[in-house]
């Protein structure tokens, strides 16, 4: 390091990493904007497809099923590294209907709803009411 500061300056050095640390913001700079630019173009790409993903679910290691929205009709499909299948179609109705069950299934996993439609609070405000309503006797 010494011979690489040898014949320099303090003012030299400090400027040749100023240099050194104003190409690499250029060069950071450059590579967002093209990624920016990037991402912008895919995303017009899939906005004017008429294909979507509506969801998918992993089985395995690549291995999946998806729900695909191919011009109007929902497809099931499975996917896996090499091939890809047509399982079966699903009315919106069906899609629909799953998705409200998850939903719902979802919730009770969380604790904001039981399977009935009555949330965990409620539940237990009716516990506890009929208990301190017990202890009063």
């Amino acid at each position: 390091m010494e011979a690489w500061l040898a014949g320099m300056s303090l003012g030299e050095s400090l400027g040749e990493i100023a240099g050194l640390l104003l190409i690499f913001v250029f060069v950071l700079f450059i590579t967002y904007q093209a990624t920016r630019w990037i991402a912008r173009y895919s995303a017009g790409q899939v906005r004017s497809s008429s294909f979507q993903v509506i969801e998918t679910y992993k089985l395995a290691p690549n291995r999946y099923l998806q729900i695909v929205r191919v011009a109007g009709r929902y497809l099931v499909l499975a996917v896996s590294k090499d091939q890809i299948s047509f399982l079966t179609e699903l009315s919106e109705e069906e899609l629909y209907a799953a998705k409200k069950e998850e939903d719902a299934s979802e919730q009770a996993k969380q604790g904001q709803a039981l399977p009935g439609g009555i949330s965990f609070q409620d539940l237990w405000e009716r516990l506890t009411k009929g208990k301190q309503g017990s202890d009063k006797k």
